[in-house]
């Protein structure tokens, strides 16, 4: 076993290793001295003016950058991408989910507040379907963060949400698009932004960014957070009197606490002969978190909880290799501990106290648990980027990842014979891609072409089941490919479509468990779909009236294998749907005026996902809706703020967002009468907030905010028809410099 899994990690790390040797041995022409931007200013760059376009800059008499930011040329390019400015959410004390639950196709589902298990949707899709990327890396090897939704948005700048295909340079194996989280980059000097918040239900979150930049090239990153959070809301649920009859009783949630912490150090060096950008990054994060009721809140707990203990390190290349290519190369290795305990002698009620003695501890399933679980995991991508030719490019991306898993339950009930967490459990993933990124009619249309590759392979050795030894195993090979095509009809007006059979693999959590809730599934397939997107997208309209930014698109996803979340009243299991599919439109508008004084913006999604397998256990549920998972959504957002200049160095803000999701059927819509189905009933939401900026030239910034979430007091349900909290205020206060 062990020189299995020194060979599994030989082959994370070899590819890209090799590349590096292969970059070093390379004989560079003498008297060359051309840079990376003189080699690309070469060719003919992806959003470079060109025919028309270029003539009108010229006699307009501005001055044409050689190379742009990534994400302007993205919006115009062939991926269908918009991209979450949060500078305003910075301010405000609304966390990253809310912040991404405003945008086109977004769906952020949560079962409370602070440090709650969610589940973050984009196009019908969800869970880990959806890659999570912290500047490329993913998010579990960065150490900001649990969650995509808790990550503090003070530590990030804007996120950039792919709809459908999701550019090769990021390794994924997506099933229906990734969303990048960007961080801001190092200036020179001394940088930093400090920010602490703290509001109701006991929460209270700090967060901390410090870069500094020096001429020579070498810079420093940290950041990190602290949060922690009573989560004790009031909440409405059935108690027995003394009759034994149920009754609807509102009273405070109790054992609902949760306390993180996570930070990171980055040390790099840019621009030199041998590296346009080398840096290592050290992380690490823990976590704690009571576990309050069973997943439908029907039973209380007292003492379930469970902690997790993450760190690793990340090292990142970039070059533009002899003037030939861009080389990428990024390799994480992170070490995971969960420890679930669930040891608890009496029977608790809820309000809190314990109301009699249990005959066998154990709040969960009536059994004691005290399971610890330990995972590796090594991440590695390679990515090269060619210019062919003038309009031409030629990219490949190859991504090995490995995942190995054991534990421990240190509490085995007498006579069991069945412990699969002490077995030994491997997995191993392989992405490859190649892509070809076409310019024609004078870049006016802007097409790509790209196929890609993945390799499966599951292991549980060692699994004590029946009373004897047994080793199982999933292996898969696939296939998948596309095109996505850009057309520019105005200078500001992009009709895009694309295509794409894709292909999902499972996770490590989804295979094994998470080592709390979430039990095994070792039979897990990988998932497949046929994605399509076409759509409008009016880029950055400026007039005199102000700026205008406009999308609208329907999409299709038609699923093999789809992974989903089922659960009962304890317990959760990802499993294979075999057939899903549906069709669907989003829409988005968004103003902001001269000035900057005034901005609005909403969005509109529907998206019905629906079972269509014709054999296996859901061939039942033929033609119904997938099970707890929203259907239409929408969001408004208006802004208010006074000219720079008019107070001074300050300036005074207020904002109001409005959220509603239609209801939705937490089990499958076919099942029982209409009267007793368990359905998330239709919820609107409204948030107020005020700021107050003072940012005087060379010093330090100051920022405060005060905000109220569900101003109405409304009764609101999320995952698992779970009630999230009522009315909150928050406060906040932000320095810069």
């Amino acid at each position: 076993m062990l020189l299995r899994r020194l060979r599994l990690l030989a082959l994370c790390l070899v590819l890209p290793v090799g590349l590096v040797h292969a970059q070093d041995t390379e004989e560079a022409p003498p008297e060359d001295t051309t840079g990376p931007e003189e080699a690309r200013s070469a060719q003919t760059p992806s959003d470079a003016p060109t025919g028309d376009d270029a003539d009108e800059e010229e006699e307009a008499g501005m001055t044409i950058e050689v190379t742009t930011e990534r994400d302007d040329r993205e919006r115009r390019g062939t991926a269908a991408v918009s991209t979450v400015d949060l500078s305003d959410s910075q301010r405000e004390t609304g966390d990253l989910g809310e912040a991404l639950a405003r945008s086109e196709g977004v769906t952020v589902q949560r079962t409370g507040g602070l440090g709650s298990a969610q589940r973050v949707a984009l196009d019908g899709f969800g869970d880990d379907q959806i890659r999570v990327f912290l500047d490329g890396v993913p998010l579990e090897y960065t150490g900001l963060g649990t969650t995509l939704a808790d990550v503090p948005t003070d530590l990030v700048s804007e996120a950039r949400v792919y709809h459908g295909v999701v550019p090769i340079r990021y390794g994924a194996d997506a099933l229906g698009g990734a969303i990048d989280l960007v961080t801001a980059r190092p200036e020179e000097g001394l940088h930093g932004r400090a920010s602490l918040q703290a509001g109701s239900w006991g929460t209270y979150r700090a967060a901390l960014r410090l870069s500094h930049a020096a001429p020579s090239g070498v810079y420093a990153i940290g950041n990190a957070f602290v949060d922690s959070a009573r989560n004790d809301w009031p909440i409405t649920v059935k108690v027995a009197d003394l009759s034994g009859a149920q009754r609807e009783v509102q009273l405070r949630r109790n054992h609902g606490e949760y306390a993180g912490a996570g930070g990171q150090v980055t040390v790099g060096v840019q621009d030199k002969p041998w590296a346009e950008d080398f840096s290592v990054t050290l992380m690490g994060s823990a976590l704690r978190k009571n576990i309050p009721h069973n997943q439908v809140m029907t039973v209380p707990y007292g003492e379930a909880h469970y902690e997790r203990a993450a760190a690793g390190a990340t090292a990142h290349y970039r070059h533009w290799v002899a003037n030939a290519f861009e080389l990428d190369l990024l390799a994480s290795y992170g070490y995971r501990v969960t420890r679930l305990d669930d040891r608890a002698e009496v029977v608790y009620d809820w309000y809190g106290d314990a109301v009699r003695d249990r005959p066998v501890p154990g709040e969960l399933d009536r059994v004691p648990h005290d399971r610890l679980t330990w995972q590796q995991s090594v991440y590695t991508r390679a990515v090269a980027e060619v210019p062919l030719a003038p309009g031409h490019d030629l990219s490949f991306s190859i991504t090995p990842q490995a995942a190995f898993r054991t534990g421990d339950e240190r509490l085995e009930q007498e006579g069991s014979t069945r412990d699969p967490y002490e077995a030994d459990q491997r997995q191993l993933k392989l992405t490859t891609a190649l892509a070809w990124d076409g310019r024609l009619l004078q870049d006016r249309l802007q097409t790509s072409v790209f196929g890609k590759s993945y390799l499966y392979d599951a292991e549980l050795v060692g699994a004590n089941i029946g009373g004897a030894i047994q080793e199982l195993t999933v292996q898969q090979a696939l296939w998948g490919g596309g095109a996505a095509a850009s057309l520019r009809l105005t200078p500001s007006l992009y009709l895009k479509t694309s295509y794409e059979y894709a292909a999902r693999l499972p996770s490590p959590d989804e295979v094994f468990g998470d080592g709390v809730l979430i039990s095994h599934n070792l039979e897990l397939k990988a998932e497949r779909s046929h994605n399509l997107n076409a759509g409008l997208q009016l880029v950055g309209q400026d007039t005199k009236a102000g700026r205008f930014d406009v999308s609208a698109r329907v999409i299709g996803r038609f699923a093999d294998e789809l992974i989903v979340l089922m659960a009962n009243d304890v317990f959760q299991q990802w499993q294979n749907v075999y057939e899903a599919g549906g069709v669907g439109a989003q829409g988005n508008v968004g103003w902001r005026a001269p000035m900057d004084v005034a901005s609005l913006s909403g969005t509109v999604t529907w998206m019905e996902l629906r079972n269509h397998s014709t054999e296996g256990s859901f061939a039942g549920h033929q033609g119904a809706l997938i099970p707890n998972r929203p259907w239409l959504t929408s969001s408004g957002r208006a802004r208010l703020q006074t000219p720079e200049g008019w107070l001074g160095d300050v300036r005074l803000g207020t904002g109001w967002t409005s959220r509603y999701v239609h209801w939705f059927y937490r089990g499958w819509e076919d099942v029982g009468v209409a009267s007793s189905k368990q359905r998330v009933p239709s919820q609107l939401v409204h948030s107020l907030s005020a700021t107050v900026s003072w940012e005087p030239p060379r010093s330090v910034g100051v920022h405060g905010t005060f905000e109220v979430w569900n101003l109405t007091d409304a009764r609101t349900y999320d995952l698992f028809g779970v009630q999230r909290p009522g009315r909150t205020f928050s406060g906040k206060l932000t320095l810069t410099w």
